[in-house]
């Protein structure tokens, strides 16, 4: 039962990642997006 916690807390810890890993290309992106809207 235990390698099943274990992936969960995996998928969670990756999904993080991915997640603060977007919130800093948006932010670092976010002039281009506005040049590139306008």
């Amino acid at each position: 039962m235990n390698y099943i916690l274990d992936t969960i807390i995996l998928l969670t810890y990756m999904w993080k990642i991915k997640k603060i890993a977007n919130l800093v290309r948006i932010e670092d992106a976010s002039e281009d997006k506005l040049e590139n809207e306008f």
